[in-house]
């Protein structure tokens, strides 16, 4: 005994004379009380014997007892003795967790209340208490070699105990006698309900020769057990091809889903192969009960008995007493089952046997559906289905979840969900976070499902409360279908009751979780394949585009055709402009729905505009929502309200300048997963480069086409002139000479002169007439500079500016001199144009080395920037953008610089540091072993 505990009080309670002195009996006095209690009739009366003795010998206000019914975890009123005309109404008293009732008979010590009344744990007896006006309160267990039988409660109407009142002989000897008293009872109790099996047995025996099938034969034999164990009885029969047992006689006979599949109950099977007979009851332990929980769920019993019906050695069935509530099984029952299945094996004829084997039906459709093969959308979401309702329906749950990884964007998505609830559905497109990091190490190195009793008093899977408390989950079971490894596929079993997942229930979560993981991952894979397939096709429609289609509209309509038949989108519309444009238009639209609407006769302000410029400013996909443009009365795209909008600008390479944008417009319930954006980028960025290359092709056709026409124009221009030229020069040189002009020196020059600017349009006109040749012969530079400056004299005396050229030595050039000429005058010239009038042109001449000579001129001018930014870096790299080079004032800089290069030489235009322009060339020198002919 442990000692008694005493509640202490701040105050003095009033004391009432209800117990008078302890004294112990005699030893004559206990020889008669424990005899009196031992030899009694019936146990109450042995129970009232041993309270009146408590009562004799200490005189307590209420002496009550109760027995302990460990199935209802209650107690039941067996003895009260009460002063006062006050009557114990309680027949039972229930016992919860934390009571003090309940701590005593759990621990088996007795406890000591000072006053019940205020014990906040004393449950019902608080009240009681309160009716009998009890304080000191005894609470004594009636135990017996570890078993508790039942609580002896002696109650006083004074404060306080009675020092040594639990280590008082005479109080444990009465309690010791009541117990074996009790204990006598249950052992008698336990010899009257024992039964014999002997009678049944030979009355089967001799029934079953008067059967002849193998049916009736079962049925008699459950008949006969039920009666003997007064329980329901069923028989099942194996089915090998599909390893499941069916129920061939019993309450589940011809109903569906009665089969249970061999994999579902593995070690109860392998034990019924070896021929043990399993039992589950209250005195078995969980370990012997796990496995059979499987057949107890089935069957929805909480007791069990299964016995394997064998045949030449190898398993046919096995037969189930099945209890509705716990119970114990007694040996006799075991006995009696065990051999009613030998009976059973002996009275089966082989012939019938061996018929009833090939006609038995199995139901497979879970073992069917997951070795299907997915060839589609539609095929996976069917096998899903039935893996789905196939274990719904056996779990019993009130809903179940199918989640899949979404890799892109780190949550989970809804592939399929079941249940009967429809008012709180959460929709299929509602995205689920990713998991906590602590969750998502609990389900990867849980080998079974995570079980959640109460989610109110649980804090796991916190990212995904707000799904649960929609849909009113109290309890589920989480599962990883990759079990081990990080979570691809979860299935989670919920629940809208508080509820306590047993073991079997979390193995076939378990089990057909790894089955819909087979099934996620094939459907990943059969994903894959399709957007890969559909990747390969934009590719192909990109290459095809670009090999084919010679005409922009052309394109622009294919492109739009083939993303809205790919995307099944209702708008899809390209805005395009010219580069350096100020507006921009809808080229083509393509319409499949009259709610969405593109005006496509709007001028479209690039600077104003909210979607081309937020397209052209975002990497990539721009999504947004109708809403959120700018309610300005400027808008060209229209539709229903929450319309989604998809804007990607047409770019090909970070220094390129888009100059198109495509828009793509859906409901507002339309979700775009990661593969259609990424088709949808993979053809926009096709269909830029293919844009791109049209409009190069079609500007670089029409340039040359300007510039053939030119040529051409030019070159008759040059065959007429030299025409009527010669036709001049033959008739001056057929008049008659009158005197001595004849011999004039100055006429002969002339004649001279003519033949040379004949002959030079003669060999333009002839060798030069679609192409620019190269005709290399050496110059002094004196003469060059001397023609031309000559050339641009009159521009100098018209802008009254003041020339000087600074040449110390006379070296000899190598090149096409009249090519070189024509440069060098060029650049004199509009040195000399863009100088303010009256001021100066220096030439300046400097030998860089043996084989280059440079030539520099500076003015007073000025240039734009952009003109000698593209002088020194070269024409931008986007070929469609503007350039100022490629205007007519400053085209002749490009033309300059381009034939300087090709022959061989180079030329640059830079601002000086005091502000004034340099205009540089580079000429290579005429070699001293030359044979070049000077002119």
């Amino acid at each position: 005994m442990v000692k008694p505990t005493v509640r202490k009080l701040n105050h003095k309670p009033e004391r009432r004379a209800d117990r008078r002195v302890s004294s112990e009996l005699s030893k004559q006095d206990l020889s008669q009380v424990l005899p009196a209690i031992w030899e009694a009739e019936t146990l109450d009366k042995s129970i009232q014997e041993a309270l009146e003795a408590i009562r004799a010998e200490f005189g307590y206000t209420l002496l009550w007892m109760g027995l302990y019914d460990r199935f209802t975890h209650q107690l039941t009123t067996r003895g009260v003795i009460a002063n006062g005309p006050r009557r114990f109404s309680h027949t039972s008293l229930a016992l919860h967790p934390g009571d003090l009732l309940e701590q005593v008979v759990v621990q088996q010590q007795p406890m000591v209340v000072a006053d019940i009344r205020d014990e906040s744990r004393a449950g019902a007896w608080a009240r009681i208490a309160q009716a009998f006006e009890l304080q000191g309160t005894v609470i004594l267990p009636i135990q017996r070699r570890g078993i508790c039988f039942g609580l002896m409660l002696l109650g006083s109407r004074r404060w306080g105990i009675e020092p040594g009142i639990l280590e008082n002989s005479t109080l444990l000897a009465i309690n010791n006698a009541l117990a074996e008293a009790i204990h006598q009872n249950a052992l008698e109790d336990q010899r009257q309900q024992t039964k014999q099996p002997a009678k049944p047995l030979l009355s089967l025996l001799n029934s079953l020769n008067s059967l002849s099938g193998l049916d009736d034969r079962l049925k008699a034999v459950a008949d006969e057990t039920q009666l003997f164990v007064e329980t329901p009885v069923s028989v099942y029969w194996l089915e090998p091809r599909g390893r499941s047992f069916w129920c061939r006689v019993g309450k589940l006979q011809g109903k569906p889903n009665s089969a249970v599949p061999v994999n579902e109950m593995q070690a109860l099977y392998q034990s019924f192969c070896a021929g043990e007979i399993v039992s589950i009851g209250e005195a078995e332990g969980s370990l012997k009960a796990s496995m059979a929980n499987r057949l107890m769920q089935h069957l929805a019993v909480q007791s069990l008995m299964a016995a394997p019906i064998m045949y030449q050695g190898e398993l046919q069935g096995f037969m189930t007493i099945e209890g509705a509530s716990p119970r114990i099984w007694s040996s006799t029952e075991k006995d009696y089952v065990q051999g009613i299945a030998h009976l059973i094996s002996l009275a089966m004829p082989v012939s019938e046997m061996d018929a009833a084997l090939s006609k038995v039906k199995s139901d497979h459709l879970l073992s069917a559906g997951v070795t299907r093969s997915i060839h589609s959308d539609r095929d996976w979401q069917h096998v899903l289905e039935l893996c789905v309702e196939q274990l719904a329906a056996r779990i019993g749950s009130d809903q179940l979840i199918v989640l899949s990884l979404n890799p892109d964007r780190g949550g989970f998505d809804l592939c399929y969900r079941t249940g009967s609830s429809n008012s709180s559905s959460i929709e299929r497109s509602e995205p689920w976070l990713p998991l906590e990091t602590v969750d998502e190490q609990m389900l990867r190195r849980a080998h079974s499902p995570v079980s959640v009793e109460n989610l109110a008093n649980e804090l796991k899977f916190g990212s995904w409360r707000s799904h649960f408390q929609a849909m009113g989950v109290k309890s589920m079971l989480v599962s990883n279908t990759s079990a081990g490894q990080t979570p691809e596929g979860i299935v989670i079993v919920t629940d809208k009751i508080e509820r306590r997942w047993s073991q079997a229930e979390r193995e076939l979560v378990q089990t057909l979780s790894s089955q819909i993981g087979l099934i996620l991952h094939q459907w990943q894979l059969q994903r894959q394949t399709d957007q890969q397939a559909q990747l390969h096709e934009a590719f192909q429609w990109g290459m095809r585009s670009l090999q084919r289609l010679t005409k922009l509209e052309v394109l622009d309509q294919s492109a739009t055709r083939h993303i809205a038949q790919l995307l099944h989108v209702p708008l899809v519309a390209i805005i395009t402009w010219d580069n350096g444009a100020a507006f921009a238009q809808a080229s083509h639209v393509l319409l499949q729905n009259n709610r969405f609407k593109v005006d496509a006769n709007r001028q479209i302000s690039l600077e104003a505009d909210a979607v081309i410029n937020w397209a052209a400013s975002t990497e990539g996909l721009l999504t947004l929502r109708l809403e959120d443009l700018p309610a300005d009365g400027q808008q060209w795209i229209s539709g229903p309200a929450g319309t989604q909008i998809l804007a990607m600008a047409l770019r090909t390479a970070p220094e390129h300048e888009p100059n198109a944008v495509i828009v793509l417009a859906d409901n507002a319930n339309r979700q775009w997963s990661d593969e259609q954006t990424t088709l949808l980028a993979i053809m926009v960025n096709q269909l830029a480069w293919c844009r791109r290359h049209l409009k190069l092709t079609t500007a670089m056709l029409s340039h040359q086409q300007q510039l053939t026409q030119l040529n051409w124009y030019k070159q008759h221009q040059i065959e007429d002139l030299n025409a009527g030229f010669k036709e001049c020069l033959k008739q001056i040189n057929l008049q008659p000479t009158v005197g001595a002009k004849a011999d004039n020196p100055r006429q002969q020059l002339l004649g001279q002169k003519m033949n040379t600017l004949s002959e030079r349009l003669s060999l333009v006109t002839y060798h030069e007439r679609w192409a620019l040749k190269t005709f290399c012969r050496s110059t002094p530079l004196v003469s060059l500079l001397k023609r031309a400056t000559a050339r641009a004299n009159p521009l100098i005396q018209e802008r009254q500016l003041w020339s000087k050229v600074h040449c110390e030595s006379n070296l000899t050039l190598s090149g096409d001199i009249t090519k070189i000429e024509f440069v060098l005058y060029e650049l004199i010239a509009k040195s000399c144009a863009r100088s303010p009038v009256g001021d100066r042109v220096d030439i300046w001449c400097r030998p860089i080395d043996e084989q280059w000579l440079e030539i520099s001129i500076t003015d007073e001018g000025s240039v734009l920037p952009a003109v000698l930014q593209e002088l020194t870096q070269g024409r931008p790299i986007d070929l469609l953008s503007p350039s100022s080079l490629q205007q007519p004032e400053n085209s002749h800089l490009w033309v300059c610089q381009s034939l300087m290069q090709q022959l061989g030489g180079e030329f640059t235009l830079s601002q000086m540091e005091d502000g004034r322009t340099l205009s540089r060339i580079v000429l290579p020198l005429a070699q001293t072993d030359s044979s070049l002919l000077k002119v």
